[in-house]
């Protein structure tokens, strides 16, 4: 059991119980995100970081598990976001550095098409958005997906092919 004022107020015994006792779970979401198990452990360190800067915003309305969890979960997300976004400007300089020049119509097009995309994932229900975005952006098994959202493999299958028929539709109305 969690000693709330002691969490908050960041007592070091409070903070090493639980991390002895939430660890594994830390290490192991942060891993299903991460590259490699390096990546693993700097992200599993910067959740519990993130989770000690962040202690007095639990309430203790709900369990620290499940706080934890949803931290984590926010932070390894949040890193990959970012990583993405650093990995699509390094390609870009690549591309134009080795590749010949694409065709600029075509590059509008795949531009116009991604960017519908995008907007179409965008406008998805959360969970349907979030099911979606872990399936085909991150890569992660269905099992994964319903772990990280804490529900049913089924109730996975079902958001993802809900938001994928969505997008589908969004697409085909605006083209």
């Amino acid at each position: 059991m969690v000693d709330l004022e002691r969490f908050r107020s960041g007592e070091k015994e409070e903070w090493e119980a639980l991390v002895r006792r939430y660890g594994p779970m830390v290490s192991d979401m942060a891993s299903r995100y991460a590259d490699g198990p390096d990546d693993a452990e700097d992200m599993a360190q910067e959740a519990w970081a993130l989770a000690f800067r962040k202690r007095r915003s639990f309430r203790g309305t709900g369990s620290v598990l499940g706080w934890l969890a949803a931290l984590t979960r926010n932070h390894c997300l949040s890193r990959l976001r970012r990583r993405k976004r650093r990995t699509a400007v390094l390609d870009l300089f690549r591309r134009e550095g080795r590749d010949p020049p694409p065709n600029p119509l075509q590059t509008l097009e795949e531009q116009d098409r991604r960017q519908l995309v995008r907007d179409a994932i965008s406008n998805l229900p959360k969970r349907q958005r979030e099911a979606v975005t872990l399936r085909h952006g991150e890569g992660l098994s269905t099992s994964e997906i319903a772990q990280i959202m804490g529900v049913s493999e089924v109730s996975v299958r079902s958001l993802i092919s809900k938001g994928l028929a969505r997008i589908a539709q969004e697409i085909r109305r605006i083209e």
